[in-house]
């Protein structure tokens, strides 16, 4: 995995997995879906990185946030809100 590239574990029919996704794509982040459901070595992956078995579980270098956390997404994505 690249530094700067990020990835989105998910799971099929998962809600807050696609709020992740459209809320990276609305705010222009390319980003790779890794799809943990029946990928033991992407399941144990997600779960090194994260130590959660939660979906979703988004990382970018040393970064992982995990759920649907906008906030925590606009920093991991370098765009903080400065208020």
């Amino acid at each position: 995995m690249e530094p700067d590239e990020i990835k989105v574990y998910t799971v099929a029919d998962c809600g807050r997995c696609q709020a992740v996704k459209d809320f990276l794509r609305a705010a222009g982040a390319p980003f790779s879906e890794v799809v943990v459901e029946g990928n033991f070595a992407a399941l144990r992956k997600m779960v090194r990185l994260s130590r959660s078995k939660t979906v979703p579980v988004t990382v970018r270098g040393d970064m992982v946030v995990i759920g649907f956390r906008p906030d925590e997404l606009m920093r991991l994505i370098g765009k903080e809100k400065h208020d």
